[in-house]
């Protein structure tokens, strides 16, 4: 029995033994790989003989299995402060999964001096997908090409493997020739940016671009992107679960606030919190085919160079809903939406917009109701092209410069109930079509009226 003990014990101590051997082991492993210097010298390894950890040594380092993640020195780059790490050729690659860099807790800027192609760039590899990517808290600036990024397969190649699980947080990435933060792959699987301050780079200030196949689940939330040539922008096949939140978009003269195209379908998309002021349009949703239940509400649309919001497919625009939007003072019209059945468009503001405030072309029984649109350039609310079974009820359109509710000649079976125009240059409220046809117009409070079937 006292044999059987004592085996029993040296196996328990054997095990615990190897478990924390383990543990030691995998922590040895995981320790980060600590960027000590400013320069951007490379003698092959972090350390010695040159007693220091390069940003180029680190990033070979990573690229050899030597570690995941790369950090900063405080004591080399102090918090609170922004210290350069100045380049003359641009950095390798990183071309390994599961990378982290992360500059929490320091003050660190890599410094392209216009001299470098692109800042931080991860590429994986022809036939290798790119997953489990991190950049937090870092400042990129002055590259000629892309701030940061980051590329399933080769760059020469177009990026041709996909791109998964990418995490780019409290970044800013400013004054690039071209992108500030460029994710790039054959499909994109979520992609998430958000805290970041992105401005003054020459081309968009975010772009998410699937060369081949969908972008799914992306989300870009409480950046900031101004005067850039575009804000924030989404290209693929399909864009499915988009949720773009809380962003403060501002200033990008050259492009879009937000834009996100699609070659095929854009399903669920949510923007929603964010304010578009003084870019060239505030917000572009446009696929080819179906645009399904997307979601844009209680945004702030003000002052942008053309339409505050454009939205449109090409085949069929299927449910969702435009709420509780602010869009003034755009010098075309407030919102523009295309082929939409179904849609709801409600409590929103749009008022001293340079062209119709509200213009819903070739849409079919959609819920116009409890807006406010007035002091617009042309039109209030107008229903143009063809279509049916659409409902307006209970809005406020004062002031508009021709009609107040437009129904174009073409649709018909509308309800038009309830609403109040008043003091709208041309008639206050307008049917196109001859008595009216199967349009129903009761209980609105108007002064001029196109016709007398209109009550």
């Amino acid at each position: 029995m006292m044999i059987r003990r004592l085996f029993l014990s040296l196996s328990s101590i054997l095990i615990i033994s190897g478990i924390l051997s383990s543990a030691f082991i995998s922590t040895a492993v995981a320790a980060p790989i600590t960027v000590d210097s400013t320069s951007e010298t490379y003698d092959g390894v972090c350390g010695p003989p040159s007693e220091d950890c390069t940003i180029r040594e680190a990033i070979h380092a990573v690229n050899t299995g030597v570690g995941k993640k790369i950090d900063f020195d405080p004591t080399v780059f102090p918090p609170g402060e922004i210290t350069a790490i100045n380049l003359s050729i641009e950095l390798p690659p990183i071309t390994e999964s599961g990378i982290t860099i992360d500059g929490s807790g320091a003050g660190v800027a890599i410094d392209g001096g216009g001299t470098s192609l692109d800042g931080i760039v991860f590429e994986s590899g022809s036939g290798i997908a790119l997953t489990n990517v991190t950049v937090r808290s870092i400042i990129i600036r002055y590259f000629q090409g892309s701030g940061i990024r980051i590329c399933g397969g080769t760059l020469a190649s177009n990026c041709e493997e996909p791109v998964s699980k990418v995490s780019v947080s409290h970044v800013t990435a400013k004054w690039n020739d071209t992108t500030g933060i460029h994710i790039m792959g054959s499909t994109i699987t979520k992609a998430n940016v958000q805290h970041a301050f992105i401005e003054g780079n020459g081309s968009y200030g975010i772009y998410l671009r699937a060369t081949t196949g969908d972008i799914n689940k992306p989300q870009v939330s409480k950046c900031t992107a101004t005067a850039n040539n575009g804000g924030i922008r989404m290209s693929g096949d399909s864009i499915i679960n988009a949720k773009i939140a809380d962003n403060a978009i501002s200033r990008n003269s050259g492009g879009y606030g937000i834009r996100l195209n699609a070659d095929y379908d854009i399903i669920h998309p949510k923007l929603t919190g964010n304010t578009f002021s003084d870019n060239h349009l505030g917000i572009y949703v446009v696929c080819d085919e179906t645009m399904k239940n997307p979601t844009i509400s209680d945004n702030h649309i003000t002052g942008n160079g053309t339409h505050g919001i454009w939205a449109s497919a090409g085949s069929d625009f299927n449910g969702g809903q435009f709420k509780g939007n602010v869009v003034t003072n755009n010098a075309w019209t407030g919102m523009t939406v295309t082929r939409s059945a179904k849609v709801k468009f409600q409590k929103n503001r749009v008022v001293n917009n340079g062209e119709t405030g509200m213009a819903i072309t070739s849409g079919s029984k959609n819920q116009i109701k409890n807006n406010i649109v007035s002091d617009n350039g042309i039109n209030g609310i107008s229903l143009t092209g063809s279509g049916q079974g659409s409902t307006i009820q209970g809005n406020q359109v004062n002031g508009n410069q021709n009609v107040g509710i437009w129904v174009n000649v073409g649709n018909t079976n509308a309800q038009i109930k309830g609403n109040i125009a008043r003091g709208n240059d041309a008639n206050d409220l307008y049917d196109g079509n001859i008595d009216c046809d199967s349009n129903s117009w009761k209980g609105n409070t108007f002064v001029t009226r196109s016709q007398d079937c209109i009550q």
